[in-house]
């Protein structure tokens, strides 16, 4: 890597251990038991992590890495018979990367360019939902990590400090609403989601880069190595296991999907 990474585990590390967790969870769930919406429900957990910590960074890097992941993943379907579109996450977070710091650049001017940003993304979202995982609504979620990164420059209006705060709230709870729409879960399925989300959410409002170094030493050396592998690996696992899902479903049900005879869009 381009710079040694600490030795102690990091808040990064233990936000992404639980995103990356998450993540797998929701995969199973797709794969394996399909049937079972408790699983995705505990998978809608890690998308507002992912995309914060785009706008939370300090690089929008488009390197050769996230490419070829994506290329990779698009190739695996392909194979198994699955879609083209939408493209996988790894896309998404491309286009985020690529759009987000010229979006924000008219949140630097007050409300008015602000708001007409959302509304925007709003309504490019069932479009875009088509042809990207999560479409312009990865974007909004990214924005929240901008704000709480950037809050104190990102706009001239009297009280800034109520602009995270107020979008924070909008942005997960539209992602509440689709993310329910889109699955059909029932109420109690909701309200854990819900409730999920928006604990997810306080965790990232208050989230800052932090070494720690006292639960380093108490744990033992096997957990540290695990979680510091699943918070700094987390591109590699992504591809890596979402491939080995992908031809394990297809020897458990070699219905599902035909190998290579795959579908433009997904059904």
């Amino acid at each position: 890597m381009a710079k040694q990474l600490p030795g102690n585990i990091t808040s990064y590390d233990l936000l992404k251990a639980f995103a990356i967790l998450s993540m797998i969870c929701d995969h199973v769930g797709y794969y394996f038991f399909d049937d079972q919406d408790w699983w995705r429900v505990a998978g809608r957990l890690c998308v507002p992590i992912w995309f914060f910590l785009i706008g939370y960074a300090d690089s929008r890097d488009i390197g050769p890495r996230m490419w070829l992941g994506g290329i990779i993943l698009v190739l695996a379907n392909m194979m198994v018979g699955m879609w083209l579109f939408p493209l996988n996450v790894l896309f998404s977070m491309l286009v985020v990367r690529l759009c987000l710091d010229r979006l924000m650049q008219s949140c630097k001017t007050g409300y008015e360019g602000f708001i007409g940003v959302i509304i925007a993304l709003l309504l490019l979202t069932p479009i875009s939902y088509s042809y990207w995982e999560y479409g312009t609504e990865g974007v909004l979620m990214a924005m929240f990590g901008f704000l709480m990164k950037n809050r104190p420059q990102v706009t001239d209006v009297s009280n800034p400090a109520t602009v995270p705060k107020a979008f924070a709230l909008f942005c997960l709870s539209q992602f509440i609403f689709i993310q329910g729409v889109l699955f059909g879960f029932n109420l109690a399925q909701m309200i854990v989601l819900s409730a999920g989300v928006f604990a997810v959410t306080y965790v990232l409002y208050f989230f800052r880069p932090m070494e720690y170094a006292g639960l380093t030493q108490k744990l033992p050396r096997l957990a540290v190595k695990g979680l510091q592998f699943l918070g700094r690996r987390t591109l590699e696992i992504y591809v890596a296991h979402l491939i080995l899902f992908k031809f394990m479903m297809m020897a458990i049900e070699p219905g599902r999907f035909s190998w290579f005879h795959p579908t433009l869009m997904i059904p």
